[in-house]
């Protein structure tokens, strides 16, 4: 498991999200390169407790056991899959401010540290360690800066 609250993974991972372009095409999927960024970016403002996402209880119940496999097994992302309605992005602030705005929540998130994403509530799981919380934003962020070939 990737450890994204290390110093030198983090500055990795910016180097990735450095070299994208406003012309990065995606390697599959729908989203321009902006959207990624800004569905990137919100998924770490709900997991860092800037936003609140509501779940249905009932659906959580359900579906949570597949959905811990998905988040934070080993096995990458499937191209294409749906995304959830809280994560879908309408539209963006333009290019390079969603590529500072990924950047400055990524750094926050890592630079906060392990004690504190384990504090947190995942709003499919539940309560997760920081290695798993670690993985699945490693996880979802790299599904994506792969999608763009970086």
């Amino acid at each position: 498991m990737e450890n994204i609250y290390d110093p030198k993974k983090l500055e990795a991972l910016i180097q990735r999200i450095q070299q994208l372009t406003p012309d990065s095409k995606p390697l599959w999927g729908k989203m321009t390169v902006a959207e990624m960024l800004a569905h990137s970016s919100l998924v770490f403002e709900y997991n860092n407790g800037k936003r609140q996402a509501k779940v249905n209880p009932i659906m959580r119940f359900l579906l949570s056991p597949m959905m811990k496999g998905v988040i934070i097994g080993p096995k990458p992302y499937k191209r294409n899959s749906p995304t959830a309605p809280y994560f879908r992005i309408a539209s963006t602030e333009g290019f390079e401010i969603e590529k500072a705005r990924l950047i400055s929540n990524l750094s926050a998130y890592s630079n906060e540290g392990p004690e504190v994403a384990s504090s947190r509530q995942h709003v499919w799981l539940g309560k997760l360690s920081s290695e798993e919380w670690s993985w699945a934003m490693f996880k979802h962020l790299d599904h994506h800066l792969q999608q763009f070939g970086v």
